[in-house]
């Protein structure tokens, strides 16, 4: 019974850091909107803006890094900052699993699972409205 407690702690832990990891990757890999015109062309991620002027068949392109500057206004700071409270979120909710200890049956074990649990959830809703937020602005 030890063991089997044992082992399902370690694959918590192993599912809580590959969901750290995956949240990660699909928060850094680039969302492309791109708006052409005649002798213009923006391009959009979530992190960074270019705008590239072509002629001739060359295209020059400059960043564009201010929230200013991108059509997406401040949607932009509030992703970074929701992502960047989601992963927090994320990595706490690891910290307190591996804290947590099944074998004990105190109170303490108790709720530093379900703080562990809480965190995780907290850490998946703050990403679906960061996600959401900047999907909507998108359209």
């Amino acid at each position: 019974m030890r063991m089997a407690i044992y082992i399902r702690r370690k694959i918590l832990i192993l599912v809580g850091i590959f969901t750290f990891l995956g949240q990660i990757a699909g928060l850094t890999t680039p969302w492309w909107v791109v708006i052409k015109s005649l002798d213009n062309r923006m391009v959009h991620g979530l992190w960074y803006s270019l705008q590239c002027d072509v002629s001739s068949g060359i295209s020059f392109c400059e960043s564009r890094t201010k929230v200013t500057d991108s059509i997406f206004g401040t949607t932009r700071v509030g992703y970074g900052l929701e992502t960047l409270f989601g992963c927090v979120m994320n990595i706490m909710g690891t910290v307190f699993l591996v804290l947590y200890d099944p074998r004990e049956n105190t109170s303490r074990a108790v709720m530093t699972g379900a703080l562990s649990s809480a965190l995780y959830v907290i850490s998946g809703i703050l990403t679906w409205v960061a996600v959401g937020s900047v999907s909507s602005e998108k359209r």
